[in-house]
């Protein structure tokens, strides 16, 4: 099973689902072979994300695979601060979308994903968007 939790469009082979559904209403623990999510991290708090990652890690299979991002803070500052990014791309990264609530930082992620039982397999930053995706394997 591979699941995808965002708003873009739906990916081949994946159920689409909204941060806030149950994973239990869907899947059995051990059974998901990915979890698609790279811009959960602007939608959650520092202290949500402990328990997203628990969640995940309970349903993912072993070498099963999260994909997880959003914006990092500190990338964001210098964009801003060096002023390569205008005022305005500056909002539109962090105002476009009403739901948007948090930045946080590559490097807290990473330690987060890996106290919680995830191999770091892959890193990819998108520094004129100030994101980063994180691929994690569970161990």
């Amino acid at each position: 099973m591979y699941i995808q939790i965002d708003d873009e469009v739906q990916r081949p082979g994946y159920t689409k689902i909204e941060l806030t559904t149950k994973l239990d209403s869907i899947a059995y623990p051990s059974q998901v072979v990915e979890i698609y999510c790279p811009c959960i991290l602007n939608y959650v708090s520092l202290d949500e994300i402990t328990k997203y990652l628990t969640q995940f890690h309970y349903y993912l299979r072993s070498g099963g695979k999260l994909i997880i991002g959003g914006v990092d803070c500190y990338i964001l500052s210098k964009l801003c601060s060096s002023r390569v990014i205008t005022e305005e791309e500056y909002n539109n990264l962090l105002f476009s979308n009403p739901v948007f609530k948090c930045v946080h930082s590559l490097q807290k992620v990473k330690s987060l994903l890996q106290n919680s039982g995830f191999f770091i397999d892959d890193i990819s930053v998108q520094e004129k968007n100030a994101r980063f995706t994180i691929e994690a394997i569970k161990q």
